[in-house]
Parts: C-alpha cells; sequence; structure tokens
C-alpha cells in the first residue's frame, strides 16, 4: 500500500553496521544515530545516504573547493545526478533540518540550499514514499505514475510536512 511508513519501520529494515564507528566532529544526535547503525544506503536513485566515511570525503572536498558553503551545512546524501541533501549543524541540539541542493544552480551559497522544512527522519519516511511510488502496480505503460497514485503520494507528503508537496525538488 502507498503511504508514509514510520521512520523506526523503515530504519528497523535497513541492513546494519557490524560495529559502531567513532565520529571526530560535533554532530546532532540523530545523525550520530544513523550513522553508527547504517552505512551507505540507497533508498531510491533521488535518495542516496551517504556513510559516515563518504559523508566526510564530500564534506571536506566541499568545504574545501567551495568555500561560499556555509560550514554549518553537512552533506548527507545525494541522487547521483550532482544534486545534495545537506543538514544544519548549527545547533546539534535540536533535530537535523533538511536542506536541498540543485547542482544546476551552480552557487553552494546559503541561499540557494531549498529548506525542505522536513527532519532527517522525515527524509527517510519521504524517500522510502517515492520508492514504493515506483512499484510496478501504480505505474501506467510508459512507466509513469498513474494519476490517482500521484495524488495520492501528494497526500501522504503532506502527512509527513505541510507544504512539503508544494516543495519537492522533483517530479514524480
Amino acid at each position: 500500500m502507498l503511504e508514509a511508513k514510520k521512520f523506526n519501520e523503515i530504519f528497523n529494515a535497513l541492513r546494519k553496521r557490524e560495529r559502531p564507528i567513532s565520529v571526530n566532529i560535533p554532530l546532532p544526535a540523530d545523525i550520530l544515530h544513523i550513522y553508527n547503525n547504517i552505512g551507505d544506503i540507497e533508498i531510491n536513485g533521488d535518495f542516496k545516504f551517504m556513510s559516515y566515511e563518504n559523508a566526510i570525503k564530500t564534506n571536506t572536498i566541499l568545504h574545501n573547493d567551495f568555500k561560499e558553503l556555509g560550514e554549518h551545512f553537512w552533506v548527507f546524501a545525494e541522487n547521483g545526478q550532482g544534486d545534495i541533501w545537506l543538514i544544519d549543524i548549527k545547533d546539534i541540539l535540536i533535530p537535523s533540518r533538511v536542506y536541498f541542493y540543485d547542482h544546476d544552480i551552480e552557487d553552494y551559497s546559503d541561499q540557494n540550499m531549498l529548506d525542505m522544512n522536513i527532519t532527517l527522519e522525515e527524509w527517510f519516511v519521504l524517500g522510502d514514499l517515492i520508492s514504493q511510488s515506483y512499484e510496478y502496480d501504480y505505474r501506467d505503460d510508459n512507466y509513469s505514475l498513474k494519476e490517482t497514485f500521484q495524488r495520492k503520494v501528494l497526500v501522504e507528503m503532506e502527512k509527513i510536512s505541510t507544504g512539503l508537496s508544494e516543495i519537492y525538488p522533483f517530479s514524480l
């Protein structure tokens, strides 16, 4: 059934690390918990979560090469086409707030980060919902999402966070 699942249901189904990792930088508790439990995970093509090891490499390169990228932004995922998902790590005591950056903008400044108005846990819920929408039964002969199911996905997005369906950066 096409519906937004609970984060714990999604998280518990993911392949787990064999042992926790050592994190050397201050990060919010929610992402630390995820890093200690999972590595690289592709929820779907637009939601590719990076392991801590890969996130360190990516963030080091981006922060060195693009000084305009605020130090408070931490890249935690990508879509494989140059777009990235980030969290704001300014205040590590609150749940991570997710941002999206479209690589076509070509300017990593803070004002070009799209505030998705979701938490990291909600990002996993959104990724899983979008992944569900790729099931064959929801697609027509051209592999486009049938209109009925498109409306269902939009309704489910709104259950995750009000306004999410309007700012979601990809077409269904």
